[in-house]
């Protein structure tokens, strides 16, 4: 196999017809060349079409792009069997080698800032670059094509071109050094150290390479630059799959139809027959049409996952301020109750006292004045207790207090507590209990006691006319207490949001225009926290409701 110290261009050794522009292609430019032209252009290709209105993306393209034209004409170099078309590539490749130092240059600003390059950076970058412009069609870098050694004769500023290229690769390197320390997202340090240390590795192999054989004619050293693409192309790819450098996430669809039509193409030239060729043609072209419908589709799905995991991410931030709101609105709630509730127990205390007599005989009307307020006064009090435990329930923060109980007792003091108002309201109360005592309960009796009188209170409210049954019984791992009325009922459709915060049925509000619907909540609560349920039932408007509660038997004492 050829080496690049013994591989010059081939004029000088094979003789051929000026008019032609090769000979035989040695077998190293195959291998070395023709590889690496193929891996950058369809890497840069790939970070291309993943999502060409990035920024970042098209730099990356232009570098490879850069890196790939100077590949196919160094391979043209070395093919060539003219000597004018040597010297002109030549002048090409020399002029080209820095774009590739520039556009990495300027894709590690663009990857790190996040941002394009300042207009000033640029402008030093072009002030750099401008004197090589100028000067490489001259014979200031190119002063003759030395026939005997089968070389171009290098001037003295052949060498600013490497002067530049050293300066960007250390641009770049201190660039990356110092920012690559301020950025604080361990992702994206991790990410970006990948992305610099192949750039970096690669522009160094790249023109030190070039430098060493440029010194010494040794170009086996020159093809340095050639497996630092290696190196550049496994550092991206690691950084592309592992943290989405680029936002490319169609490379493996983009390769498999990359590949898939190349591996056609190439069936062109191969085809034996004209009607082979005919179809292979046709056939490139239908797979060519199909893989850009197909990288277009995974492309819109990808986009649509994208939008998809943007709304769940504004969902996950906007329930995170919900929650905040929340707590907020319970621990106002909490210290309002709080301080509502010391006023209302002195108003209580003291329109009892009115009442009693204790200051002295009051007017009949005064009297049922008096009563109003101190109803009022109930009901306002209740609706702060029932604030208080909802806060409390709500922040996790309400305490039991569990007890052997009887449940009778709890029972009976409730109909001793309802039989006046029960016959105010020319309502029939009955309460049916078992002949056989139930069995002890672990409660928490206040709770329970406040649960079922609520239950019984609304029953008495939402009943116009008729009865109300409170029934306990116990089964063989339960108790169950029910209270039953013929009242407005409930419809279907609202006996599933019953047990909601601030939920009422629509006819209950027109009976009591006070009710909060915190009630049931509440008592639902303190029932499951009883491990026991509660439940309602009902055929439906104006044929009463039914409040079935139960608690487990034999429930291990909870009280710690």
């Amino acid at each position: 196999m050829e080496s690049y110290a013994t591989l010059k261009p081939l004029v000088c050794d094979i003789p051929a017809p000026q008019f032609l522009l090769f000979n035989d292609i040695p077998s190293l430019v195959y291998i070395s060349h023709i590889p690496i032209f193929i891996m950058a252009f369809l890497l840069g290709l790939f970070v291309l079409l993943s999502n060409w209105n990035r920024l970042e993306n098209r730099v990356f393209f232009s570098a490879m792009l850069f890196f790939g034209l100077w590949v196919f004409l160094d391979a043209v170099f070395w093919a060539a069997n003219r000597p004018d078309v040597i010297m002109l590539v030549w002048t090409i490749i020399v002029l080209i080698e820095p774009l590739v130092h520039i556009s990495l240059l300027y894709l590690a600003y663009v990857l790190v800032t996040g941002k394009d390059m300042p207009f000033s950076r640029k402008l030093i970058v072009s002030i750099i670059f401008l004197p090589q412009l100028l000067i490489v069609p001259t014979t200031l870098t190119l002063s003759s094509f030395d026939i005997a050694n089968c070389l171009p004769n290098e001037a003295s500023f052949a060498y600013y071109s490497y002067f530049i290229e050293t300066i960007f690769i250390l641009w770049l390197t201190v660039f990356a050094i110092v920012k690559l320390r301020i950025v604080e997202d361990a992702r994206k340090h991790r990410e970006l150290v990948y992305v610099m240390t192949g750039a970096v590795v690669f522009l160094i192999s790249f023109t030190g390479g070039n430098i060493y054989g440029s010194i010494t004619d040794n170009w086996n050293v020159g093809a340095m630059g050639l497996f630092g693409m290696i190196l550049l192309a496994a550092f991206f790819a690691y950084s592309i799959v592992k943290y989405q450098t680029f936002n490319v996430k169609l490379v493996s669809t983009q390769a498999l139809v990359v590949a898939l039509v190349l591996m056609n193409g190439a069936q062109i030239f191969l085809a034996k027959t004209q009607g082979n060729r005919i179809l292979t043609v046709i056939t490139f072209f239908l797979m060519l049409t199909l893989g850009v419908f197909l990288v277009r589709a995974v492309r819109f799905e990808i986009r649509r996952k994208e939008e998809l995991q943007e709304i769940s991410n504004r969902l996950v931030v906007a329930n995170a301020e919900l929650r905040r709101l929340d707590d907020a609105k319970s621990e106002f709630i909490s210290i309002a109750s709080h301080q509502l509730r010391t006023p209302l127990t002195a108003i209580k205390g003291f329109v009892s006292l009115l009442l009693e007599g204790a200051y002295g005989k009051l007017e009949p009307a005064v009297g049922d004045t008096l009563n109003k307020v101190y109803l009022a006064n109930a009901r306002l009090m209740n609706l702060v207790e029932n604030l208080l435990n909802i806060s409390r329930i709500d922040a996790g923060r309400i305490q039991y207090q569990f007890a052997l109980t009887k449940l009778e007792d709890i029972l009976i003091e409730l109909r001793d507590i309802f039989a006046l108002a029960a016959h105010e309201r020319k309502l029939k109360l009955s309460f049916v209990l078992p002949k056989s005592p139930l069995p002890l309960l672990s409660l928490d009796g206040p709770k329970i006691r406040e649960v079922i009188s609520n239950v019984i209170d609304n029953a008495l409210k939402y009943t116009e006319h008729g009865e109300i049954t409170v029934m306990a019984e116990a089964r063989v791992d339960r108790v169950i207490v029910t209270v039953s009325d013929t009242g407005v009922g409930i419809s279907i459709d609202e006996l599933p949001h019953l047990f909601k915060k601030f939920e009422r049925g629509k006819d209950a509000t027109k009976v009591n225009v006070s009710s909060t619907g915190l009630g049931l909540y509440v008592g639902k609560s303190f029932i499951e926290a009883h491990s026991g349920t509660i439940r309602a039932k009902s055929a439906g408007r104006g044929k009463g409701a039914q409040f079935i509660m139960e608690f487990p038997i034999n429930r291990k004492n909870l009280d710690k």
